[in-house]
This record gives structure tokens, C-alpha cells and sequence, in this order.
């Protein structure tokens, strides 16, 4: 498995340059920026779109032909990019948070539990492109599953437009304010949530990637 996660990321520095710096370039204007949810949002998906981005490359090097002589089982091949997923999502989380914590600290008094909250919807959106879309890939290959692209970007795009009509309509602090009457429960349910999906989604690629017959 530490050979495959190194394979990747040695893709990652060949093949997504734009990815590794336009990252961190979200994680600081983010910092100091008064649209810091924009800037957040996007550093998430450029982050969840890491995995897809390396198993379109592994399909046009026929890697899963070649990868067939190697010592490692179809639940490796699946779960390194998964468990990239989660590395790069964890590194770009932790980035947020320190952020977003230097400008809290700078602008206003800190509230870590207000602060925890608004980051569960980010959490979301840094699986769901994983979670919906490499088991697609793995079934139909990346060049088919351009459609489900298309429409998982539609949908973060409605739902945060509006989460944005909602804020204008209602107001940031009441919505805020509301979930924090349950904050606890709130947090439980939409962790407990992304754990299932993700778990979900796994078990789905697996399945999919051992039935599957390269050439």
C-alpha cells in the first residue's frame, strides 16, 4: 500500500502542478479574506477532485492492465484512493482551520464550536465528488463518467446557492443560531452521514474494480 500512496503522489507532483499551487493559494486569501466560504469551498473541491483526477490518469497509462503483474489485490488498487482522499482532505482541513482561526482570533472573538459548524457543510463537499464519483469511474471508465461530473457540479452549485438565498432571506445568525440550539446532534448526524456515504461508496468500488476483466 506505501507503494501505491508513493505512485501518487509522485502523479500528483507530475501531473497537478496547478492543483498543488493554486491549493495554497485559497488556504491564504481565504485567511484574510471577508469571502473566506468561496475561497474554502473551492481549495475543498480542487482537493476531492485529486483521486478522480489521478485514477483518469492511471486509465489513459493503462495502469490496471500493468498494475495486474504486480503483488497487490483490486481492494488495494481501489482503497489508495480513497485513502488519498482522505490524507489530502485531512491536510487541507487542518490549512482551513488554521486560517480561519487567525483571521476569527483577529476580527472577532474566537468560537470554536460556531466555527466547527460552519465547516461540516466544507466536509461534505471535500468527499462527495469521491464518493459519488469513482465508483462511476471505476464501472464505466473516465471518458463515460464525464455526465456525473457535470452533475454533481450542478447540484453543489444549487445547494449552495441556496444555502446563499437562504442566508440573504433569513439572516446568517439566525440560521446559525438555530443549529446551535443541537449543536452536538447536529454535528453527530452529518459526520455519522459522510462516514456511512463514504463507507458506502468503498464497498461499492471494491466490488466493482474485483469483478472487472483488464486486457
Amino acid at each position: 500500500m506505501k507503494g501505491l500512496l508513493l505512485k501518487d503522489l509522485y502523479m500528483m507532483k507530475s501531473y497537478l502542478k496547478a492543483y498543488l499551487f493554486l491549493i495554497p493559494v485559497f488556504w491564504i486569501l481565504g485567511s484574510f479574506s471577508e469571502d473566506s466560504l468561496f475561497l474554502t469551498v473551492y481549495s475543498c473541491l480542487l482537493t476531492a477532485m485529486i483521486p478522480i483526477s489521478l485514477q483518469t490518469y492511471d486509465e489513459k497509462e493503462h495502469w490496471s492492465c500493468y498494475s495486474c503483474t504486480l503483488p497487490y489485490s483490486s481492494g488495494q488498487l481501489v482503497s489508495v484512493k480513497y485513502l488519498l482522499n482522505l490524507m489530502t482532505m485531512l491536510l487541507n482541513f487542518t490549512m482551513i482551520l488554521l486560517g480561519q482561526l487567525i483571521r476569527t482570533l483577529c476580527v472577532s472573538e474566537f468560537n470554536l464550536q460556531e466555527l466547527s459548524l460552519l465547516l461540516i457543510p466544507e466536509l461534505f463537499i471535500s468527499v462527495l465528488p469521491t464518493v459519488f464519483i469513482l465508483p462511476i469511474i471505476f464501472k464505466f471508465g473516465a471518458e463515460k463518467s464525464q455526465l456525473a461530473n457535470i452533475i454533481l457540479a450542478v447540484l453543489i452549485g444549487v445547494v449552495f446557492g441556496g444555502m446563499t438565498i437562504a442566508e440573504d432571506s433569513i439572516g446568517t445568525e439566525t440560521v446559525i443560531s438555530k443549529v446551535l440550539q443541537n449543536p452536538a446532534v447536529f454535528t453527530a448526524i452529518a459526520l455519522a452521514g459522510i462516514v456511512i456515504l463514504y463507507g458506502i461508496s468503498w464497498q461499492i468500488s471494491m466490488k466493482i474494480y474485483a469483478r472487472k476483466e483488464f486486457h
